[in-house]
C-alpha cells in the first residue's frame, strides 16, 4: 500500500500474553514506525482488569481490541 511494507511479529503461544510488534518500512526498506502491542493476563483469557499496553503506554481493554482489529484488517 502506498509503496509501504509492513512486518507483523507476533506471540500468541504463550498462555498470559499476546504481543504484537509491527513495523512498517518505506519503498527503499527502511523503517517509518514500529509499534508494540501487549496484554498480560492470568488464565487463557484476558479481561479488562488486565494489563494492556500500546506504544508503551497502558491502555483499556476496548483500545487494545480496536488497534487489534486494525492490524488484523491491513
Amino acid at each position: 500500500r502506498n509503496g509501504k511494507n509492513v512486518i507483523a511479529r507476533t506471540d500468541l503461544t504463550h498462555v498470559g500474553r499476546k504481543s504484537y510488534r509491527i513495523i512498517t518500512l518505506d519503498a527503499c526498506g527502511c523503517p517509518i514506525d514500529y509499534f508494540h502491542l501487549y496484554t498480560g493476563f492470568e488464565g487463557d483469557t484476558y479481561s479488562p482488569e488486565d494489563v494492556f499496553e500500546y506504544r508503551n503506554e497502558e491502555i483499556s481493554m476496548e483500545e487494545f481490541e480496536r488497534i487489534l482489529n486494525s492490524i488484523q484488517t491491513r
